[in-house]
């Protein structure tokens, strides 16, 4: 029988956590078993590696000169191991992103072109989100990159940019004719709304109306303010010349900073890495 890489494991741990019973915590093993390891790698050795004194185990000198060739071998593991899975995402050709509906399309689609062209192997499966929705795929370990409003605070992440919401209507509806309104005229309509995609069942801010319509897709939120079902706050790339764009006492426009997390266990590969980097980038001024 031959020493395995979980037997260096508990040797090295042993070693830095300076007992069996906080190596067996450490590892989520039993005492019992640690201990029975260490026997194991003495008797194949045949030489003693700790000197137990009390509750401590010290390493023996023969121990001391293992330990960094043990800590040498794990770290070639653990690199072979990262490698094995970039590997394995290669051959999977699919990596995910959570893309909340305030991004245009036209900020995140030229650069997953490039991502494309750049990876020929790499397919790239797109969940467009709503509120919640992209942070919950990312803790869930469903998507490797996520871009959104509300993202975990455990998560790496950076801002990417912010989007204005106008509050609008179809040129059809009596909100169009109407001057300077307040909370109290928007009341009285019905409000389009988009459904949180999350768990978490978020709203996007005011939802005072009496009388609501909430939706799954921002095309057909777009579509439904319109043919004049009600008034909807909406981004820019979604407001057509079939709407007018409503004068509010309370201000016009609101402002929401999108924020792009990456999930940390896909980090290290080199695809997911590029995706990133391409999102992030700042375009070239005109």
């Amino acid at each position: 029988m031959k020493i395995t890489l979980e037997m260096w494991r508990t040797f090295v741990a042993t070693a830095e956590q300076g007992s069996t019973i906080k190596a067996a915590e450490y590892l989520c093993k039993s005492q019992s078993a640690v201990v029975h390891s260490l026997k194991k790698m003495e008797s194949l050795l045949n030489q003693p590696l700790f000197q137990v004194q009390g509750r401590q185990s010290q390493l023996t000198l023969a121990g001391e000169q293992l330990l960094v060739q043990a800590r040498a071998l794990l770290a070639r593991a653990e690199s072979l191991e990262i490698k094995a899975t970039d590997s394995a995402l290669a051959q999977r050709q699919e990596i995910a992103l959570a893309v909340d509906v305030l991004l245009p399309p036209a900020y995140w689609l030229p650069r997953l072109a490039q991502f494309s062209a750049e990876m020929p192997q790499v397919s790239v499966q797109i969940y467009e989100s709503a509120l919640s929705g992209a942070a919950q795929l990312l803790e869930q370990g469903l998507v490797a990159v996520a871009i959104a409003s509300q993202l975990p605070h455990d998560i790496l992440s950076e801002p990417l940019l912010a989007v204005r919401k106008h509050c609008v209507c179809g040129l059809s509806h009596p909100l169009a004719s109407a001057g300077q309104l307040t909370d109290s005229d928007l009341k009285q309509h019905c409000q389009i709304v988009l459904r949180d995609s999350g768990s978490a069942n978020r709203d996007s801010g005011w939802l005072a109306a009496q009388q609501r319509l909430t939706l799954d897709s921002a095309a057909l939120a777009q579509q439904a303010v319109e043919v004049g079902v009600g008034f909807a706050w909406l981004p820019e790339y979604l407001i057509t010349g079939r709407m007018q764009r409503l004068t509010l006492a309370a201000g016009n426009e609101r402002e929401v900073a999108l924020h792009i997390g990456l999930n940390p266990e896909f980090a290290h590969l080199t695809a997911v890495a590029r995706l990133y980097e391409l999102l992030i980038q700042t375009p070239p001024a005109e």
